[in-house]
């Protein structure tokens, strides 16, 4: 029988049921509530998207603000595709560059500029004040432990990393935190940025 009650395939396991279901459902129903709330909030105060926001931090705790785009998609648990686009996008305004990596030229790296890095740590305390009061706020402090611990066991957490070690599907708020410990580019790195061709000419994708 299937969940309406009428004849059809049915899961290995089973459909959700009791506790399995509630926690199931409530979850959906608070991720797709946050997700709606911060890409309001980070548009209404800087102008970014949570799309942009999640691009932003990946970047700014990442080796030299570099990442290449497979990298960057496995880091925010996107595909390879949607971030070529929106870096596309980002680069038009500023935010990020792309060039050919030094260390292999069929493949693309995307950097964070100096405005992207300005941009996030203006962004970054609304945002993560929204995220303590929608998310924390009405989370028992008891609980905040054993939920970081159960998230990062979780299989969607460890799938798409190599050797299925725990890795980060979204930009993890702690690490903003690095930003501010992040130097900032030098005259010799800004004249690297102007040299790097805009994401829609660069190749290897």
């Amino acid at each position: 029988m299937s969940c309406n009650g009428k004849a059809g395939p049915a899961p290995a396991g089973g459909w959700l049921e009791g506790d399995q279901r509630r926690a199931w459902l409530a979850y959906i129903r608070v991720q797709l509530r946050l997700a709606y709330e911060m890409n309001r909030q980070l548009l209404a105060d800087s102008g970014l998207s949570l799309p942009d926001y999640d691009v932003l931090t990946a970047l700014s705790v990442a080796d030299g603000g570099r990442m290449q785009v497979t990298v960057l998609a496995a880091h925010i648990g996107w595909e390879r595709s949607r971030v070529s686009h929106h870096v596309r996008r980002m680069s038009a305004r500023g935010l990020v560059t792309c060039g050919l990596s030094a260390a292999d030229r069929r493949v693309t790296e995307v950097g964070l500029t100096g405005r992207g890095r300005q941009a996030l740590e203006d962004a970054a305390p609304g945002h993560v004040d929204l995220v303590r009061r929608l998310f924390f706020g009405g989370l028992p402090e008891g609980l905040v432990g054993p939920l970081s611990e159960a998230n990062h066991r979780d299989p969607v957490m460890t799938s798409h990393m190599p050797g299925g070690k725990p890795g980060s599907v979204t930009a993890d708020i702690r690490s903003l935190e690095m930003t501010k410990a992040q130097p900032r580019p030098g005259k010799a790195d800004r004249r690297l940025h102007r040299r790097e061709r805009p994401c829609h000419q660069a190749g290897g994708w």
